[in-house]
């Protein structure tokens, strides 16, 4: 009998909030079932609030070791709970009194208000460059963030992909996120968007996912495990790797049916590695893309070369990104143009002897000041380069020589790349290209 007083004071309702596991969560539903012996017991349905393992779990109530229930409403219970340490309570202090003003706050003068706060380019140890905050701000005016970041190399558009992501968890707009890279730069995004902006990303591999099985048991899955993942897309593209990403996605029809999409924010490097074929069949990459991209509410497409001269192509690139506004088409119509000056952006021009952006669209007819401009940054580049050598290549190894001479030659070459990108952009043909 007194087991069972001290289990009908604790009697879990839906919408309380819970502590088990060492994990918080929100009850969700509790079905009572009549054991035979032990009296009633509860079989509860919990959704984490964490972002730390599975999401939901069933448990029956009675069994767990070390439970705690708190009324919506309630308030703390300041005559059993421990007192929070001093600094601890000093750092919330500050961070409440931070996060009450930064929204009045402007960067022009602490007079103004701010127009459009955003909080982070603060949160994260990065020195941002004003047109690495045009994404940004383009991204939050968007009810549903697509954007393909076609900046130059060099201008450091993983910094504006983590400008976005950040803002979005901080805003509390996503929590799962899947970036999708070539097998030769997850480290460097994993150690990117720690270093850069404390966001700690696991990195998803056959190696990972059977360390994973051994810890959590044959049945476990990375997909559904870690909230925020890198991985190539080459892995990905793998028969049997897809299939388990599916599966927890539910696209065969099984599972509760939810208001929301599985994944929060996909971010795809280098995505003229997944650009639809202009004629012929599409690659594994591409069918991939497309078979998991509407499993996803935001996404982030990044490439220094959007346009391969075929507009087939880049128009196909365009509706994988977002296929409400964009259907692959040879040629883009007057309104599809417009739209995409919406999509996007492309830091690369020069103002007063500094790099700008990004540029807009211009009509045919003017598309060569857009291309002198091109010309101008890759030049400037070049030279900036050449003005850091203080020595001759004699002086390098063959290996260096070859790599430096290699990037000369990428950053010139952007010339063209850009020109090629803005002449297909204002709808005309590229000499030596099929449309």
């Amino acid at each position: 009998m007194p087991f069972e007083t001290a289990v009908n004071e604790q009697i879990p309702r839906v919408g309380m909030l819970a502590k088990l596991r060492n994990r918080r969560g929100v009850i969700a539903s509790v079905e009572p079932y009549d054991g035979a012996t032990e009296g009633r017991l509860h079989l509860v349905r919990i959704e984490y609030t964490d972002t730390d393992g599975i999401l939901e779990d069933t448990i029956l109530w009675e069994r767990e070791v070390s439970t705690d229930l708190l009324e919506p409403s309630a308030l703390p219970r300041v005559e059993s709970d421990p007192s929070m340490d001093p600094g601890e309570f000093d750092a919330l202090v500050r961070a409440t009194r931070w996060e009450a003003l930064r929204p009045f706050l402007d960067p022009k003068g602490s007079s103004q208000k701010s127009e459009f706060s955003i909080a982070s380019p603060f949160f994260g140890a990065v020195q941002v460059d004003d047109f690495q905050l045009v994404p940004l701000l383009q991204a939050l005016q968007m009810p549903r963030v697509s954007l393909l970041l076609a900046d130059d190399v060099g201008l450091d558009k993983t910094v504006e992909a983590g400008l976005v992501l950040t803002e979005l968890l901080l805003r509390r707009r996503i929590r799962r996120v899947l970036v999708l890279t070539p097998a030769s730069l997850r480290q460097q995004w994993q150690d990117e968007m720690k270093s850069k902006f404390a966001l700690s990303f696991d990195l998803v591999d056959r190696q990972e996912t059977h360390q994973l099985q051994k810890r959590l048991g044959l049945d476990a899955n990375p997909w559904r495990v870690f909230p925020k993942i890198v991985a190539s897309y080459h892995y990905l593209r793998q028969p049997d790797i897809l299939q388990q990403f599916l599966a927890t996605c539910h696209a065969d029809g099984t599972g509760p049916v939810r208001a929301q999409l599985p994944w929060d924010l996909l971010v795809v490097d280098e995505a003229h590695n997944l650009m639809p074929s202009s004629f012929g069949r599409d690659s594994q990459l591409v069918n991939m893309l497309r078979t998991i991209s509407p499993f996803f509410e935001h996404k982030l497409f990044l490439t220094a070369t959007p346009h391969n001269g075929h507009t087939r192509s880049f128009s196909g690139l365009l509706e994988l990104l977002d296929p409400v506004r964009f259907t692959q088409t040879t040629e883009f119509k007057p309104d599809e143009r417009k739209r995409v000056e919406e999509v996007v952006t492309h830091a690369f021009g020069v103002k007063d002897g500094e790099l700008v952006g990004p540029l807009p669209y211009l009509p045919p007819n003017e598309y060569s000041g857009q291309l002198s401009l091109a010309g101008e940054v890759a030049v400037r580049r070049a030279k900036e380069i050449w003005a850091d050598i203080d020595t001759d290549l004699r002086a390098f190894t063959k290996r260096e020589a070859e790599s430096l001479t290699s990037t000369l030659q990428r950053v010139l070459a952007s010339a063209g790349e850009a020109s090629l990108f803005a002449v297909s952009a204002g709808g005309l043909p590229v000499p030596g290209t099929n449309p």
